[in-house]
């Protein structure tokens, strides 16, 4: 998602989990690029006990 933000964009990165719709992880970043995501994946992973049968699509 793109957003203005102090006369610049702004770039959310959102991994929700679609059983409970909660907000599993995010980051938000001045550049929309495969760094931001897998700072997203990072963290949404780390706060999982278990990732066996994770599934992301």
């Amino acid at each position: 998602m793109e957003s203005p933000y102090k006369g610049a964009k702004a770039y959310l990165s959102a991994i929700i989990d679609l059983y409970d719709r909660k907000v599993v992880a995010y980051k938000i970043s001045k550049h929309n690029d495969n760094k931001l995501i897998m700072d997203t994946l990072n963290e949404a992973i780390s706060k999982r006990k278990d990732i066996h049968g994770l599934i992301l699509h």
